[in-house]
């Protein structure tokens, strides 16, 4: 189980790095007004918004949260890069739109993952685990995000997108043995 909560970490405090004082990166490097960052933050909330509704037929497509959960993930680390370095602000809202429809679908399928591997026993426990791990990336990401951009304004978005890789690397490198919807599904049918 210490697989599926480090790279929850991991996702989650790449996005939470990239996103550390990125109003201040934006206005910088697009020279645009807070006006615009509200609404750039606006634009942001609606994409997560409808990007969640689809999460559902995404994950139907799929039926495997594993090759999904990596998928998106390189998708993630490709979109957090292409933030990073677009020299246009049309070409970052595009890479947004891309991140934004990432995570409401990474998000989806970790919690799946989470339950099955729980066999649907204790899962507010879980549940509550599962939380617990979003905290402390939510915690430590503006710290290490800050002390990061001090050596370079795009490293906070540029070390998210390392941590990015390591969780899919960590997908890779570890079996995702009782992961996906069918092994699920045939446990549900036996009980």
């Amino acid at each position: 189980m210490w697989d599926v909560f480090l790279i929850k970490f991991f996702l989650t405090f790449s996005v939470m790095l990239h996103r550390t004082n990125f109003g201040l990166v934006l206005e910088q490097r697009y020279n645009i007004t807070p006006k615009e960052i509200g609404y750039l933050i606006s634009y942001s909330g609606i994409l997560h918004t409808v990007s969640g509704f689809g999460a559902g037929k995404v994950a139907e497509f799929y039926r495997n949260d594993s090759k999904l959960m990596i998928h998106f993930s390189i998708l993630l680390a490709v979109a957090l890069l292409g933030q990073t370095l677009a020299p246009y602000i049309w070409l970052y809202l595009v890479c947004q739109t891309v991140m934004a429809f990432c995570q409401a679908n990474l998000r989806a399928a970790q919690i799946s993952r989470v339950i099955a591997r729980g066999r649907n026993k204790e899962t507010g426990v879980l549940m509550g685990l599962n939380q617990s791990v979003i905290s402390m990336g939510r915690i430590v990401a503006p710290l290490l995000g800050g002390l990061v951009q001090e050596v370079h304004m795009a490293g906070s978005s540029l070390l998210g997108v390392l941590f990015a890789l390591l969780a899919c690397g960590i997908m890779l490198a570890v079996p995702p043995e009782g992961t996906d919807r069918q092994t699920a599904d045939k446990e549900k049918k036996e009980l």
